[in-house]
This record gives structure tokens, C-alpha cells and sequence, in this order.
């Protein structure tokens, strides 16, 4: 396969980190690494980390820092010659420019995921470690504002299958 870089974009409990560990499973013949925004987010101090995921307070924190040293490492793991499957919510064009502009010398493949509003409260409320409007905004923003190879919607769909799609259309796009 071609690729360097899956992005998978979507609302919070869409199925973006199911997805991930079921791409890595069926495309194990090669090495991806599996990396999000949580990977940063979770080296938070506990305290921090709940005030956000529980009260959504994300101002106390400088998203846009956040946002580009996780691009950054991103970029950084594909210079070193790893493949990598990025789980990102991406809810503005701003936004999408700035992670476009630090990919745009490799060969990515875009997935956006969606689902129905009642699935992803459904969702929200059995995880129990995001606030609904935390995903009721990512559900209004996301997956909108990058060059998908592929938009799925996870509402009747387990990540196995989302896998097989999304593996059979980067297999038609190369």
C-alpha cells in the first residue's frame, strides 16, 4: 500500500479509535502506528484532563499549541518513515488548513466518519468521559472540512466492516 498517513476525522464517539485498532489489525502485514489527539491530551494532569473531558473546559488549555505540537508529532513520525493512522476531530477550515498544510508532502488517504445524533448520545452517555456538548459540536462541525477518499457512517456499521471499506477503497484509489 501507498500510503503513508490515514486520517480519520469525525465527532467524538464515532468510532475514530475503534477504527484505528481495527485498521491496524487487518493491515498488519505492514507497521501503523496509531495516534491521536488523545495521546497528547491524556498527558494531562488528572485534574486538568477531567475539567475538560467532564466540564468541557477547554479554554483552560491553548488548543492551538496543543493542536500543532500534535501535528507536529505527527509530521515528525512520518520524516522518520513510520505509517501512521491519525484520529483527529477537525471542526474548522482553519483548522484543516493547518493540518493539510503540515501533510502535504505525503500520501495521505481521508476517512470521515459520521453517525445519527441519537447513536452518538447513546454512545456519549455508555463512556461516560466526554461531555454530550463536547460531541454535540463535533457532530455539527465534523467530518466537513477535508478532501475525504471516503465518508462512512458508523450508526449500523462495526469497525470491521468500516475497516473493509475503508481498506478496499484506498486499494481502488492507488
Amino acid at each position: 500500500m501507498s500510503y503513508q498517513l490515514i486520517v480519520i476525522d469525525g465527532p467524538s464517539c464515532v468510532g475514530k479509535t475503534q477504527l484505528a485498532k481495527e485498521l491496524q489489525k487487518q493491515l498488519s502485514h505492514e507497521v501503523w502506528l496509531n495516534f491521536s489527539i488523545d495521546t497528547i491530551v491524556y498527558t494531562l494532569h488528572q485534574m486538568i484532563l477531567d475539567g475538560c473531558n467532564y466540564e468541557n473546559k477547554w479554554d483552560t488549555l491553548d488548543r492551538n499549541a496543543l493542536l500543532a505540537g500534535t501535528f507536529s508529532c505527527v509530521k515528525s513520525l512520518l520524516d522518520c518513515g513510520n505509517k501512521v493512522i491519525f484520529d483527529v476531530v477537525v471542526s474548522t477550515d482553519r483548522r484543516a488548513n493547518e493540518l493539510l498544510g503540515y501533510l502535504n508532502e505525503f500520501r495521505v488517504f481521508y476517512v470521515g466518519l459520521t453517525a445519527e445524533w441519537a447513536c452518538l448520545e447513546q454512545r456519549v452517555n455508555a463512556r461516560e468521559d466526554r461531555t454530550l456538548s463536547e460531541v454535540k459540536h463535533g457532530y455539527e462541525t465534523t467530518p466537513k472540512h477535508l478532501p475525504y477518499d471516503i465518508l462512512v457512517d458508523t450508526t449500523q456499521c462495526d469497525s470491521v466492516l468500516v475497516a473493509k471499506d475503508v481498506i478496499k477503497a484506498m486499494t481502488l484509489k492507488v
